[in-house]
């Protein structure tokens, strides 16, 4: 019965220390996977801060550009146009008598 017994007692020494070992692993390869992830997490938030500022300064530049626009689109008049070589161009309408027109249902007759 003591041989028994001290079978038992290192069998259970034995799963003791695979237990350890195993629970040493697993924490192991938590502890790296929480390290890749904070890591990671880090690196999303820098490329993230680093996109916001990029749109932020095209965002800025477009809406200097529009205000460009407008200011050019304020100073092109009839003269100016004229001046540069466009004609007026004149404005014909069609009208259901020309023959060519769209009716209510929208069809071309």
């Amino acid at each position: 019965m003591t041989q028994a017994i001290k079978n038992n007692i290192e069998m259970i020494d034995t799963m003791t220390v695979q237990l350890v070992t195993i629970v040493m692993v697993l924490l192991a390869i938590v502890g790296v996977s929480y390290g890749f992830f904070v890591v990671n997490k880090a690196i999303t938030t820098s490329r993230l801060m680093l996109l916001e500022k990029q749109s932020n300064t095209l965002l800025s530049d477009i809406s200097d550009l529009e205000g460009r626009l407008v200011k050019k689109q304020a100073e092109v008049t009839m003269g100016v146009a004229k001046g540069l070589g466009f004609d007026e161009v004149a404005v014909e309408y069609i009208g259901k008598s020309s023959g060519i027109a769209l009716s209510l249902n929208n069809e071309i007759r």
